[in-house]
């Protein structure tokens, strides 16, 4: 995984949105999520999104679902900032 810098100015923040998708035995995929809004700025092909792409990538996999969830699958959203 690539260091990142802090960044100099307010500015310069970094925000990015990773979207994973759980089924009833674990993840099946995980991909950025698209700029949703103002309050979501996402950088793609970025260090930065890598590194959140890397993180939640590593994290799997994620336990199953309940056996008595109603659906075959959720999305989860994660969501890093580097202020």
């Amino acid at each position: 995984m690539k260091s990142l810098s802090r960044p100099e100015s307010p500015s310069a923040r970094r925000s990015a949105g990773i979207a994973a998708i759980v089924a009833l035995a674990g993840v099946v995929a995980v991909a950025p999520l698209r700029a949703a809004g103002p309050q979501l700025k996402v950088y793609f092909a970025s260090d930065f999104t890598d590194a959140a792409l890397d993180a939640v990538t590593k994290a799997a996999p994620f336990d199953p679902l309940p056996k008595s969830y109603p659906r075959p699958r959720v999305e989860v959203h994660f969501h890093f900032e580097y202020l």
